[in-house]
C-alpha cells in the first residue's frame, strides 16, 4: 500500500504538467466576463463596449482572450468558436494564434498581436 501511494505520489507532477502542455484550445461561446464567470450565456452584451468579451468553455469555465481586439469578438457574441492558443489556466486568459467558427479562420494572430 506505500509502495502505491509512493508511485502516485510521484506521478501527480508529471500528470499535472501533461495536462497544462496539453491545452492549446479551447471551445466555447463568446459571452460577457459578467456571466461567464457564473457560467452563464449573456443573452445580449450588457454595456455594449463596455462589457469584457471572453470565451465560455462549459468544462473549462471562462477565458479572457488577452490579444484579441474587443470588436472582433463583438461581431461572434452568443455564437460557438475556437481559439487556438496558449492557454494559461490559473490566469483565465488564453494568448490565441487563430479564432475559427466552424472550419473557416476569422481572425489569425501576428508576431505584433502575439508576443513571444
Amino acid at each position: 500500500m506505500k509502495r502505491l501511494l509512493f508511485v502516485l505520489l510521484l506521478m501527480f507532477p508529471l500528470l499535472t504538467f501533461a495536462d497544462k502542455r496539453k491545452e492549446k484550445e479551447l471551445v466555447g461561446v463568446v459571452t460577457g466576463a459578467v456571466c461567464g464567470i457564473r457560467h452563464k450565456l449573456c443573452s445580449h452584451p450588457r454595456g455594449e463596449k463596455y462589457e469584457l468579451l471572453g470565451i465560455l468553455d462549459h468544462k473549462r469555465g471562462f477565458f479572457y482572450i488577452a490579444n484579441v481586439p474587443q470588436d472582433i469578438l463583438q461581431k461572434f457574441f452568443g455564437e460557438e468558436i475556437k481559439v487556438e492558443g496558449k492557454v494559461h489556466r490559473e490566469r483565465a486568459t488564453i494568448i490565441a494564434n487563430r479564432i475559427l467558427k466552424g472550419d473557416n479562420v476569422v481572425w489569425e494572430g501576428s508576431e505584433k498581436t502575439n508576443p513571444k
